[in-house]
């Protein structure tokens, strides 16, 4: 059982320079000795600090546990830097196979970059590995626009996720919007159309005409499926937190393994634009969560490991119990003030009647005549 702390330098500092031991003497001591043997809460606070500070001693010592609680083991499934030169599609990546274009003629390999040129407004280009499959997966690349758009809806560039033979697929949407914006929104592909699964989230960076940035997608779990997107400057370090998540529980979510791939859409009110493409990489996720093991100390936990309160404690506990709130009175609202008796005015500031007005206009004007003089 652990002991309670009552030093006076603890009741020193809980109750200041009066419960010090060298407080006063004769009878202010006696006094001061009396004060100290009543309970308080303040000695309750004290006490029950130093269980808890205790007991996490205890713990930590008698159990080995990891730093990190989940360990996350990638496995990369996909990974192109497009170092090599192709006209009219995309040719094979480094790792996942051949892409699949449409259209091809839009697209080119060469110094290290993929462009699709000439993407009209309405329309898109959509290109994937169909040799990758996997449920579990962080996905990103690194785009740019050549031009920002001025007017429209803009640029929307995506990552698609889990795609399926009939053309299902979730996709993690950065919007470049005139002026530089930057969206963000998650939505899945169903029968040609797009259903949201977000709303757009603005971010604060600004995009600016051959500006690099990244954009990584991450999409785990089948009976609930969690998906997260961020995005960042091409060169800094990625964002310690997700900018956008949401999580898919309706019965047509995607839960069964896909292929992966980016899109470029033009807006039907922008211009027509030019995207570039590096940099793509898919890493499978599988987590594991590890159960502290007992280490050799936990075999016999000592006497301190548990704490039985005594009974001043319980004492103190039943008064640092909440107490109810007490109902709210309401508040009289103050009565309004009767309005006075309207008297009516005094004759001299009456109105006459209208007839009385008429024939005192049609009375000839007088002029009064001077007295005569006797």
């Amino acid at each position: 059982m652990l002991a309670p702390v009552t030093s006076d330098a603890c009741l020193a500092r809980a109750h200041g320079p009066r419960h010090s031991a060298e407080f006063g003497t004769g009878r202010h001591r006696a006094k001061h000795a009396a004060y100290r043997a009543r309970p308080d809460h303040r000695d309750h606070k004290v006490r029950r600090y130093a269980t808890l500070a205790a007991a996490t001693a205890v713990a930590a010592t008698s159990f080995g546990i990891a730093a990190h609680a989940t360990t996350s083991q990638a496995t990369r499934v996909a990974y192109d830097t497009m170092t090599r030169t192709v006209t009219g599609g995309l040719g094979r990546a480094q790792v996942g196979g051949a892409y699949t274009a449409t259209p091809a003629r839009l697209a080119q390999v060469g110094s290290g970059v993929a462009t699709i040129r000439g993407i009209q407004p309405g329309h898109s280009f959509v290109a994937g590995l169909p040799a990758v499959s996997a449920a579990n997966l962080s996905l990103r690349a690194t785009f740019s626009v050549t031009t920002l758009p001025t007017t429209g809806r803009g640029v929307y560039l995506r990552l698609d996720v889990r795609k399926q033979k009939d053309g299902r697929t979730y996709q993690a949407v950065a919007r470049v919007a005139p002026r530089g914006a930057l969206y963000l929104s998650f939505t899945e592909s169903l029968n040609g159309g797009q259903l949201f699964l977000t709303n757009e989230k603005l971010l604060p960076l600004r995009v600016s005409a051959g500006k690099r940035f990244v954009v990584q997608a991450l999409v785990t779990g089948t009976t609930a499926v969690a998906l997260h997107e961020r995005v960042w400057p091409a060169g800094a370090a990625a964002p310690s937190a997700w900018q956008l998540g949401t999580l898919d529980q309706k019965s047509t979510r995607i839960a069964t393994a896909g292929a992966i791939g980016f899109e470029a859409y033009i807006s039907r009110t922008s211009q027509v634009a030019t995207a570039h493409v590096d940099d793509l990489i898919a890493q499978q996720q599988g987590s594991t969560t590890p159960t502290p093991t007992p280490s050799a100390t936990s075999s016999a936990p000592s006497a301190t490991s548990t704490a039985t309160p005594t009974p001043s404690d319980t004492t103190t506990r039943r008064r640092l119990r909440r107490r109810r709130p007490r109902a709210r009175r309401r508040r009289r609202r103050p009565r309004r003030p009767r309005h006075p008796i309207r008297r009516p005015p005094p004759p001299s500031l009456r109105r006459r009647p209208a007839r009385q007005r008429r024939a005192r206009r049609q009375l000839p004007r007088l002029t009064p005549t001077p007295a005569p003089r006797l």
